[in-house]
């Protein structure tokens, strides 16, 4: 939501199914998409959400929000997400499957 750019003509859109969950974000990516699994930085669209949000402690201005689902999903054992731009229209898409990597369900 803080990363949203609503002056699109679609809107963000959040679909869940048993294993997967997918995150589609009007508007492209403010920093690189590397730079955003990495963290560190923050560049956000809406700031007066950013604030919003900070003020009920489940946001912070460091940039780490990416990284954080990624490093997440890697202790979990789940497969990497896949953070997708699409252009015309804009578009961020951030996938989040519940499936192990095979060679650790195997081990368990």
């Amino acid at each position: 939501m803080i990363h949203a750019n609503y002056y699109e003509r679609q809107g963000l859109v959040i679909h869940r199914r048993p294993q997967l969950i997918t995150i589609a974000n009007p508007g492209g990516m403010r920093v690189s998409v590397s730079d955003a699994i990495f963290g560190g930085i923050s560049d956000p669209r809406n700031v007066a959400l950013l604030k919003m949000f900070g003020m009920i402690n489940v946001a912070e201005r460091g940039g780490l929000g990416v990284s954080s689902i990624y490093y997440a999903w890697n202790e979990c054992g789940w497969k990497e997400p896949a953070l997708i731009e699409q252009f015309n229209p804009d578009r961020t898409i951030l996938s989040l499957g519940f499936e192990e990597y095979p060679a650790l369900a195997d081990r368990i």
